[in-house]
């Protein structure tokens, strides 16, 4: 089973999104960032509303140029409206905005940017494999409820 990350981020920070789609396309998992989506004659919004839309949850790359753009304030605003499980990773120094206030994040020291990246490989490998526990489980209750209708229909 796939698990799908949209990341949301300043492209100011395209250096640091590579890092982060590189790690997390080699340990499976699909990345969709607007840096690696170019569809010329979409409407911007309707493709991040899209990507969104098809994406698990939703990894806001917060940087001191992040917190200035409109974009970013856009996707969460998004992710939120569609109950997407956001995961804020916080640049040091940098304020949370109040759209943010009380979910738990991951600090980010862009002196030890990979110590970073590394860490939320870990965490969405855990996130994948938790979806793939919970389909092999809603399958097998699928499996059960089927074999009580055949027995109770015999």
């Amino acid at each position: 089973m796939i698990f799908k990350v949209f990341i949301s981020h300043s492209s100011k920070d395209n250096d640091i999104v590579n890092s982060l789609y590189s790690v997390l396309k080699q340990s499976g998992i699909e990345v969709y960032a607007a840096l690696f989506s170019y569809a010329p004659g979409i409407q911007l919004s309707k493709k991040i509303l899209d990507g969104i839309r098809k994406s698990d949850c939703v990894l806001v790359l917060l940087t001191g140029r992040a917190r200035m753009s409109n974009w970013v304030q856009n996707e969460i605003g998004m992710a939120k409206a569609l109950g997407k499980l956001i995961i804020p990773i916080v640049e040091e120094g940098v304020k949370v905005p109040s759209i943010l206030a009380g979910i738990e994040y991951i600090r980010f020291d862009k002196k030890e940017p990979l110590r970073t990246v590394e860490h939320i490989r870990r965490y969405f490998e855990q996130l994948k494999l938790q979806k793939e526990r919970n389909a092999i489980f809603g399958l097998g209750l699928a499996a059960l409820f089927l074999g009580l209708i055949i027995l109770a229909s015999d």
